[in-house]
């Protein structure tokens, strides 16, 4: 048995070099909310169209037609 702290050492430390799944997901969900608010594609056409962000986009009130997804 090994700490997770210890697995995510690099190799010359004595760990596996795997990275640490919090910081992954904390850096996808930057990277998505980045291209959310300052790239436009066809998703964020047809997302906006349906959900429509306003000033405060982190506070979300879903109306009854809302998936629970």
């Amino acid at each position: 048995m090994a700490s997770w702290d210890k697995i995510c050492r690099p190799n010359h430390l004595g760990g596996l070099d795997l990275r640490k799944t919090e910081a992954i997901n904390s850096t996808f969900l930057s990277k998505l909310t980045w291209k959310l608010f300052n790239q436009q594609c066809f998703w964020m056409e047809q997302m906006m169209a349906k959900h429509p962000i306003n000033e405060n986009f982190f506070i979300v009130k879903p109306r009854q037609s809302d998936s629970w997804m």
